[in-house]
């Protein structure tokens, strides 16, 4: 089955996860990262792990079972419950309410959170559709590996170029044209900041991009020193 990877963005909004053992935590965790507001509902006790989030992030616990109505406001819910029979519930309420559902205990879902691994700005995402969560983490280990420093520093550099290519008079196909451009430039050799910016005004003027040194000067100076 084909599926669409996204990135959803979280922050203060509501995770409802459904469990208190060791996969709730691991999923509480990912959703501390992205700055979710969370829910856990489950009865005492709680994995340490999880209770060890409880006691360092604002988690609200609901110390019950699930019931009816646990969705309600959840922009994502995740079921790592391990109830067999709240499985159908759970899924029937997430489709109701229009809430991307994780099952993490098995089941039917909406959503599966891929296995990531970061490098500076640059995140790596693998998924296997559910089938192996190891096979993706051992993946994205791989993968991220392969990830040298200077593509963490050249997201950030095109991340703060990328108004200024919008604001230009280049059209669609030769913004995008350059934006390759610079993207090999910045990932295929290393350098400091005088040099980052001599290959960048030569890039930029052979493609026909209008920016100042001093704009250009702004942006290659957040490169650290190699």
């Amino acid at each position: 089955m084909s599926r669409l990877i996204v990135g959803l963005e979280l922050r203060d909004k509501l995770v409802v996860v459904i469990g208190g053992g060791a996969v709730a935590a691991r999923k509480c965790a990912r959703f501390v990262e992205a700055g979710a507001s969370i829910k856990v509902i489950s009865p005492a006790p709680l994995h340490d792990a999880l209770a060890s989030l409880l006691d360092s992030h604002p988690i609200e616990w609901v110390a019950r079972p699930y019931q009816s109505g646990d969705l309600a406001g959840a922009w994502v819910a995740v079921d790592a419950s391990g109830d067999v029979s709240a499985r159908a519930d759970i899924a029937a309420e997430a489709d109701a309410e229009r809430v991307l559902l994780n099952a993490a205990s098995g089941g039917r879902g909406s959503l599966t959170l891929c296995a990531t691994r970061c490098s500076g700005d640059v995140r790596v995402a693998v998924d296997t559709g559910g089938r192996s969560p190891a096979l993706a983490s051992m993946l994205a280990d791989a993968l991220v590996a392969r990830v040298g420093r200077e593509w963490g520093r050249a997201a950030k550099i095109l991340g703060a170029l990328r108004p200024l290519l919008r604001q230009s008079e280049l059209t669609q196909r030769e913004r995008a044209a350059l934006s390759r451009a610079l993207a090999r430039e910045l990932t295929q050799r290393a350098g400091g900041e005088a040099e980052v910016f001599e290959r960048l005004r030569v890039i930029m003027d052979e493609h026909g991009a209008v920016t100042s040194d001093d704009e250009l000067q702004a942006i290659t100076s957040q490169v650290e020193p190699d």
